[in-house]
């Protein structure tokens, strides 16, 4: 038989309930909700004085938190969820499904980056850059169709004029170099495995789609007349970190702190990391669009891509995975991480 927990962990475990499971437990206690007072607080002390004196006591109500938050008092360890700011080793949270669609993506842009990309060497990386990466200025018509575009010592691309919308997608596989699509697979392994754990397998590949294609119609929008090829992950993963901001904003980050030669960590919530990236994303955007330009980091593709993914995710992600996710993970002052 379980221990009674006491009387703390019970108000821990109560003020981490999500509104539906504090609406049950008061349900199956007997207790009217709204009579419970203002404010979670007062309403954490009526539950608990209530169920002081009447029968069965803390042990009822325990069974009764057990019941509708079976992990409630799960006393395991949990793993934690690191990060380097701005890049560094990160750790997800435990998922609750099978991760498999960000595993797939991570395989998919593997065998491209190896298979047609001839693992950065050319003429495969120039051949493939020019075939499938998207170029806001060949697909607004804004440049002319004989255009040559160098991509490489001695290698030019030459625009055909022709319908080439479909790179849109092509080109959110397509890397320029090894740090290029090691540092965007690292990125959406940390953020996009909690990610899909929260929407399931078919609404997060239409919502890492649908970021990925707004993130590059953000930069063609602000660069309609380049000729650089557009290529990388780095929008849809944008939108997938705009996502966790929404869904995880006080998961507990910790961050390398460089101080001259003296390194530490520190713990932030994941809100005030994500913003500051999306901050420095956004001020290096303008920056380059003000200065015009041309090829390097799409910022205003993470930009959009960001963007989207606040938008959109309350319409992919799924309230019983996101509450089963999130509630154990409050952080409260007493929580050892």
């Amino acid at each position: 038989m379980s221990e009674t927990p006491d009387v703390k962990q019970i108000e821990r475990v109560i003020g981490a309930m999500s509104p539906e499971q504090f609406s049950a437990l008061c349900a199956e206690l007997g207790l009217i909700e709204a009579q419970l007072g203002e404010g979670r607080t007062a309403q954490i002390v009526a539950v608990v004085d209530a169920m002081q004196t009447a029968p069965g006591g803390l042990p009822r109500l325990a069974r009764s938190i057990r019941h509708v938050w079976p992990t409630a008092f799960d006393t395991r360890p949990r793993r934690k969820i690191k990060l380097s700011l701005p890049i560094g080793p990160v750790l997800g949270g435990l998922a609750l499904i099978a991760i498999v669609v960000v595993v797939a993506i991570i395989v998919l842009n593997a065998v491209v980056w190896v298979l047609l990309e001839g693992a950065g060497t050319n003429p495969a990386l120039a051949r493939s850059i020019c075939e499938l990466g998207a170029i806001p200025g060949e697909l607004l018509h804004t440049l002319p169709s004989s255009t040559q575009i160098p991509i490489g010592p001695g290698l030019s691309c030459q625009l055909t004029g022709g319908f080439a919308w479909y790179t849109l997608l092509t080109s959110m596989f397509m890397h320029g170099g090894w740090l290029h699509i090691i540092g965007n697979m690292w990125f959406l392994w940390i953020f996009g495995n909690n990610v899909e754990d929260s929407m399931g397998h078919g609404r997060y590949t239409a919502f890492y789609l649908i970021c990925g294609v707004l993130a590059a119609l953000a930069q063609i929008f602000v660069s309609p007349h380049s000729a650089a090829p557009m290529i990388g992950a780095s929008g849809a993963i944008s939108g997938v970190m705009g996502a966790y901001l929404v869904l995880y904003p006080r998961v507990r980050v910790h961050s390398l702190l460089f101080l001259g030669f003296f390194v530490t960590t520190i713990a932030v919530p994941a809100y005030l990391m994500l913003l500051y990236w999306i901050f420095l994303q956004f001020i290096s955007g303008v920056f380059a669009a003000s200065t015009g330009a041309q090829g390097g980091v799409a910022f205003m593709a993470h930009v959009g891509g960001f963007v989207a993914g606040v938008a959109l995710v309350k319409l992919f992600a799924q309230a019983h995975l996101v509450s089963r996710r999130s509630q154990p993970r409050i952080i409260m002052p007493s929580d050892r991480w």
